[in-house]
């Protein structure tokens, strides 16, 4: 029994109610993913289930906010998947680690594995659309850290319990959820998507990947990414707040709106990358059959 029979057998069950990245950065992902995927209809093809059961949710780019707002209900069975607290003691206290091995990084590996084997109609379109919205998590800085220190001894939950005040209207809300949407950078989109509102995230995406660059991507390594966005965390999150960690200063907003769309952008280029290695033998079939194609055309005097 391979490792992807575990989501088919979980699929009707309830998907967790958590938000990492907000509903567009989600949506800017996939969006940046689509328009670098080489085996795109074959890719598509695996949200079959979604396009029956889940219309709103049915393609590509809408499907990667499936996983967080499709299902609403009081069990939270797949909560974990979607952040790893990974331990930040800068005091060096005495603390109990909420530290859990099913995590993001666990649950990524498990999809990635379970994709490169074709599963049921649901069990495709369940682990794909995981997939596309679990990329976007580990890239939120604050899904990756939990600060323990004297106010918070069992720990601060990814930042959602320090609660700060952003200049200069003064608006209240947490760290955890000014960084998971860059203080409101862009419009929240609401479901279903309008195609204006597609068009608009086209343009969004674009104007992204043209100003922040892909970064080189050696290998698919869900553990150093998740680290990458930790030390992240740790320097541009919490190491620059104010001194009394209330007040954000209009220095730090910005740059942790530049941190928003720069890691926007790296975890779109690196889900078309996952996925274009996925169905690497998609392509090679299609590149084959185009080349056999042209010879027969040629030796049939076609040309």
């Amino acid at each position: 029994m391979g490792k992807y029979n575990f989501f088919v057998i979980l699929i009707f069950l309830l998907i967790s109610q958590i938000q990492a990245f907000d509903r567009t950065g989600h949506l800017l992902v996939a969006q940046i993913a689509k328009d670098k995927l080489h085996a795109f209809e074959k890719i598509n093809d695996y949200l079959s289930f979604h396009n029956k059961s889940f219309p709103e949710y049915s393609d590509f780019v809408r499907t990667a906010v499936w996983p967080d707002e499709a299902w609403r209900g009081e069990i939270n069975l797949f909560k974990n998947w979607h952040f790893i607290r990974r331990p930040y003691n800068p005091n060096s206290i005495v603390y109990d680690s909420n530290y859990n091995n099913t995590n993001i990084v666990w649950a990524l590996e498990n999809l990635y594995d379970g994709l490169k084997s074709e599963s049921s109609e649901w069990g495709n379109s369940f682990m794909m659309s995981y997939l596309i919205n679990l990329v976007g998590d580990i890239h939120q800085p604050f899904n990756n850290i939990e600060l323990f220190n004297d106010e918070f001894t069992t720990g601060d939950k990814g930042g959602s319990l320090v609660k700060v005040y952003c200049y200069p209207n003064m608006r209240i809300t947490d760290l955890y959820t000014f960084w998971n949407s860059g203080n409101r950078m862009y419009h929240d989109f609401r479901f279903p998507l309008t195609e204006n509102d597609m068009t608009k995230l086209k343009t969004v995406s674009r104007e992204l990947v043209a100003n922040y660059s892909c970064p080189k991507i050696d290998n698919i390594d869900f553990e150093k990414w998740s680290q990458e966005s930790y030390y992240l965390a740790i320097k541009e999150g919490y190491k620059t707040m104010p001194a009394n960690m209330k007040l954000l200063n209009s220095t730090y907003i910005d740059n942790a709106r530049e941190i928003y769309k720069s890691q926007i952008v790296k975890a779109g280029c690196r889900l078309a990358h996952i996925l274009n290695s996925v169905f690497k033998k998609e392509i090679i079939n299609k590149y084959e059959w185009d080349f056999i194609s042209s010879l027969w055309s040629i030796a049939f005097g076609l040309y």
